[in-house]
């Protein structure tokens, strides 16, 4: 059994209930839980951002001279129908895309053991809802695509870049994680 005591963290300062380590540390829980993860743990959200990164540059060749296509037409067809099939557009990017893009950000976030399964299924979803907000037409709200794409390609920190925007991340560590992701997007897509 763990020897535990009142007093400032080992390793973050934090006054807390603390664990002794075997190598004779007191740590807070949350410095505990980062201890244990392994080191690839710690960075696999950045591993994880980095080959969406990369699959979206190589998946942009294709998607442009389609994207020239799919803008005009489609911006052609929402002129005709007075705007109305924006909603149908809206919907599916809420729906398909941008719950289960901040869902698996959540869970990327709170269950570390889930990491690998989530990656799968989120370099793919981050990839199609990228591609999804490339194809529609914006009706001249570029900020609001800008948006989109930002929350598509800062897959796994998705959740943490809409809390940054709003205003709402608390968390200094969060704040740097997602400004060294923004870092590494196009230069017109950082805030």
């Amino acid at each position: 059994m763990a020897y535990t005591k009142n007093g400032n963290c080992d390793v973050c300062s934090t006054p807390a209930l603390l664990t002794q380590l075997d190598s004779g540390q007191f740590v807070c829980p949350t410095c505990l839980r980062e201890l244990r993860l392994p080191r690839l743990s710690r960075t696999s959200g950045l591993l994880a951002n980095a080959i969406l990164s990369v699959l979206s540059s190589v998946l942009g060749v294709v998607t442009l001279p389609v994207q020239c296509v799919t803008t005009f037409v489609l911006g052609i067809l929402v002129r005709l129908t007075f705007g109305l099939l924006l909603l149908p557009i809206s919907l599916v990017w809420v729906i398909v895309f941008l719950g289960p893009l901040l869902g698996t950000s959540w869970l990327w976030d709170k269950m570390p053991l889930l990491r690998l399964p989530l990656a799968m299924i989120g370099i793919p979803l981050a990839l199609l809802a990228s591609v999804y907000v490339c194809l529609m037409p914006s009706m001249g709200e570029f900020e609001s695509r800008y948006a989109k794409l930002r929350i598509c390609w800062t897959w796994p920190f998705s959740l943490d870049y809409v809390r940054y925007s709003g205003g709402k991340l608390d968390d200094d560590d969060r704040k740097v994680r997602i400004q060294r992701v923004m870092d590494t997007l196009p230069l017109n897509l950082r805030v």
